[in-house]
């Protein structure tokens, strides 16, 4: 045997065993120390839950920022105490007593629990925020009071800028984002009362430079020239000359004012007068230069404007239809962007209608035609005698101011300055007359026109 060599043992072998027991022992108890763990207890290293953007609703009975994350307590005195439930996604119905507290805590680590609301005369008086509202075309944010905060610019009802709110309604100019409102004594008690969307696409009407309108303009546009107040639609402002008009959508009470367009109109050519005849009864028909179609058509003995007598079809049967060519010279010689302005009577008979026509022809063709039809005036849309919208009375017994003016292939009709109809269509698209032509074909109705001008605009 060798003697240098001894058996492993004593002392020195007996630590080897303890050291490697005392191993296994701590992996055991770490094991079942794990396994002892309440579920409660949170993570390791894991952030808590922000509790802080939970509020409270007290009129409509939720608890809002919730998630099933969390439980809350409407009895406990200290945020240990007390019946705990479990908390819904988004808000949690509850029914708020009169006094209390109101307790929200994470699920996992009740450690993490926080105070929303003090209940009770002894701790706050209730601010009500269900109630409130905005109204973005009147620019407020309605049922507010001075116990109330807002804000415009918040993203989470936490941050962002806080005013004091004023009493009933609040004077705002919104924007694009959310809008809270939050009692002033309890920052924890908010509300989002809306989410402004972003401006709507600007409209797209038309600007007719030769008539100086807006062509589409509506009670749901509103309008500014050259930078000045907003003006609510449907009727147009005066184009006439060098201008730049911007028109948008109006605001609602809900959505913000659209993107604007912006228009363009020019200082107008000069109007050249192709003819102009005020009946004075010194002359005949044919000698103021209309053919006449009918016997029918006479000056009339009794009615006049500003002393002028008048053209007047009388109620007799059989064809009452009378024309002038512009140039009785050039009967071919044709016109674009042609404007007639005559007034009008019409005196009501027996069966209370009417058939009326005024228009500008090619020939014997028509262009540009407006009828009053029994009891509305109305246009021609090709061969389809079609109202105005909104429809249009006739009117009885008394002068009124026609305008039918021709703008390429449509044209617009005014009464008494009053625009009725843009951008109609002309018959078969034409854009050239050489005509004025007047008719009437009901027994029922005296027919006068005067002071008769007909003018075109240089391309």
């Amino acid at each position: 045997m060798n003697k240098e060599h001894k058996p492993q043992g004593g002392r020195q072998g007996l630590s080897s065993i303890f050291s490697r027991l005392f191993g296994v022992l701590a992996v055991i108890f770490l094991v079942v120390g794990l396994m002892a763990c309440s579920k409660n207890d949170p993570d390791v290293g894991a952030e808590p839950m922000d509790l802080t953007k939970v509020g409270v609703d007290l009129q409509g009975g939720i608890i809002t920022g919730t998630t099933t994350a969390m439980e809350y307590s409407l009895n406990s005195t200290d945020g240990v105490d007390g019946d705990w439930e479990a908390a819904s996604d988004g808000s949690t119905v509850v029914a708020f007593g009169d006094d209390g507290r109101v307790y929200i805590r994470e699920t996992t680590n009740p450690a993490n629990v926080r105070l929303v609301i003090s209940l009770g005369s002894d701790n706050m008086d209730l601010v009500y925020l269900s109630d409130v509202s905005v109204d973005i075309a009147e620019g407020i944010i309605k049922g507010t009071t001075t116990e109330m905060e807002y804000s415009l610019n918040s993203t989470d009802g936490t941050d962002g800028d806080w005013l004091l709110a004023s009493d009933v309604n609040t004077a705002v100019t919104f924007a694009v984002g959310r809008v809270y409102v939050r009692a002033a004594s309890d920052h924890t008690h908010k509300r989002p009362v809306a989410i402004i969307a972003a401006p709507a696409a600007a409209p797209n009407l038309v600007a007719d430079d030769i008539s100086n309108i807006i062509v589409g303009l509506a009670a749901v546009h509103e309008y500014r020239v050259d930078g000045g107040d907003w003006i609510a639609g449907p009727n147009g402002p005066d184009l006439t000359g060098d201008k730049s008009v911007e028109v948008r959508i109006k605001a609602t009470a809900v959505t913000l004012a659209s993107e604007a367009q912006t228009l363009t109109f020019t200082t107008d050519p000069v109007d050249i007068v192709v003819f102009e005849h005020h009946f004075d009864g010194a002359e005949t028909l044919e000698e103021l230069g209309y053919a006449l179609s009918s016997t029918k058509a006479v000056i009339s003995d009794n009615m006049s404007v500003s002393g002028t007598k008048s053209l007047a079809f009388l109620e007799t049967s059989g064809t009452r239809n009378i024309g002038r060519y512009f140039n009785s010279e050039n009967t071919a010689e044709k016109y674009e962007n042609v404007t007639v302005e005559l007034w009008v009577k019409l005196d009501l008979q027996a069966a209370q209608s009417a058939n009326t026509l005024i228009g500008l022809y090619d020939g014997t063709t028509s262009v540009a035609r407006v009828s009053n039809f029994s009891t509305t005036i109305r246009y021609y849309a090709g061969a389809t005698i079609t109202e105005f919208n909104p429809v249009t009375s006739v009117i009885w017994d008394e002068w009124f101011k026609l305008r039918i003016e021709m703008v390429g292939a449509t044209f617009n009709v005014y009464r008494d300055g009053v625009l009725l109809g843009s951008g109609l269509a002309t018959d078969g698209g034409r854009t050239e007359v050489n005509r004025l032509y007047f008719s009437t074909s009901s027994a029922n109705t005296h027919s006068y026109f005067d002071d008769i001008k007909v003018t075109y605009k240089p391309q």
